[in-house]
């Protein structure tokens, strides 16, 4: 899987791939208190994670290079989503009768420090986008995307159509619900 930044004659200089054994150990330039659990999260459970088959991790790695380095990373794995009544799914009617809608929930999302504004953090999400729809839901079913967004992405995933669930407990969360519905992005599944 290759990232997409860069011009239409122009690739990315970053390829994105499943996380392989070893990849925790690779440097990663994360710094500041506010991301913390993120840089111990990739270095002492995301390979972990991945055999127990809780989350699966994706990492961008430049492309070409002989000093190997994390440019960034996603983590997904299976979940739900209680609307409480907050989003009505007009093409699904019937929907209001569950208590959960199923999704999958991206846990993390980390950018070093030198990569952001360079598409990367853009390119991980259009990933967890693409295996929702040509994987999950073409294979099982799921209708949404969602994340815990902290305060400071917030803006990042609204600029990528992701709503705040519309709840008073959700509203005044730390790390806040966010959701993206997959259907516009669902042409026909199964004709």
């Amino acid at each position: 899987m290759q990232g997409t930044e860069g011009t239409a004659n122009s690739a990315p200089p970053y390829i994105i791939r499943t996380i392989q054994k070893g990849d925790c150990k690779l440097p990663f330039a994360l710094a500041g208190k506010q991301h913390e659990s993120l840089k111990i999260y990739f270095r002492k459970d995301s390979e972990r994670a991945r055999r127990e088959l809780i989350t699966q991790t994706y990492v961008a790695v430049p492309k070409n290079s002989i000093i190997s380095c994390i440019l960034g990373y996603i983590s997904l794995m299976s979940a739900e989503i209680a609307f409480a009544g907050t989003y009505s799914i007009p093409d699904k009617p019937r929907a209001d009768r569950y208590p959960t809608q199923p999704a999958i929930r991206i846990a993390r999302l980390a950018v070093a420090d030198g990569a952001r504004g360079c598409g990367v953090g853009r390119d991980l999400l259009s990933l967890s986008i693409s295996i929702a729809i040509d994987h999950v839901c073409a294979s099982v079913g799921c209708r949404f995307l969602i994340t815990n967004a902290k305060p400071e992405s917030v803006g990042f995933y609204g600029k990528y159509g992701f709503a705040l669930l519309d709840t008073d407990e959700n509203r005044a969360s730390i790390a806040p619900i966010m959701w993206l519905d997959l259907r516009p992005y669902v042409a026909t599944i199964g004709g």
